[in-house]
């Protein structure tokens, strides 16, 4: 479809994400840094996201993601680092993860359990 005339605020939201993106690669840059890229994104949209990333990554661009889509996480990165309140907690490559929401639960569960209390 044609959306060149349509104003941004009126997409949905997994178009939304995808004109950011695009924004974002306008310049080129080196580095990407993303805060949470697949947040109310649809099917569609995150598969073309996903796609597009792990091409710019292949073609030498480093992309730094903020999420807690631990799937995306997984499909995507090459390491993660899980951070708890200003700290680094975790840091390892994902290769070397079983289960990344294994590990998560595993370095926020205190977190949790005192917040309940």
């Amino acid at each position: 479809s044609n959306r060149e005339k349509e104003l941004a605020g009126y997409l949905s939201n997994g178009l939304k994400k995808r004109l950011s993106l695009a924004c974002a690669l306008i310049k080129k840059p080196r580095l990407l840094l993303l805060d949470e890229p697949t947040n109310a994104v649809d099917p569609a949209s995150l598969r073309v996201i996903i796609d597009l990333l792990k091409e710019l990554n292949e073609n030498g661009m480093t992309i730094l993601i903020c999420s807690h889509d631990l799937a995306f996480i997984s499909k995507l990165c090459s390491s993660v680092t899980i951070i708890q309140e200003g700290k680094t907690v975790f840091n390892s490559n994902i290769s070397s993860i079983e289960s990344l929401e294994k590990v998560y639960l595993e370095q926020t569960e205190n977190q949790f359990i005192e917040e309940d209390l």
